[in-house]
């Protein structure tokens, strides 16, 4: 089992909209048990809490993952009533 730590640095193009596949993230790591790596990321991207700067998304398929970063800067729409 490879560290949340080591495949969070791996994923390192922040680009938005950026997705690794599973053999991509295979590739880089050095991991030739592409199902236990598959595992490992379906189970990072349903926890929470797998790590404290960022998440792990599951994109179209359970082939690509998305790191995003829980310090990018949020935008948030404050609406105010009128009494």
């Amino acid at each position: 089992m490879i560290s949340a730590d080591v495949i969070f640095a791996a994923m390192s193009d922040a680009r938005p909209g950026r997705f690794y596949s599973v053999d991509e993230l295979a590739a880089l790591l050095r991991v030739a048990d592409k199902a236990e790596l598959r595992e490992q990321l379906r189970i990072m991207a349903g926890d929470a809490d797998v790590h404290s700067s960022f998440k792990l998304l599951k994109g179209p398929s359970e082939e690509f993952y998305q790191r995003v970063s829980f310090t990018s800067p949020l935008t948030f729409c404050v609406t105010t009533k009128d009494s």
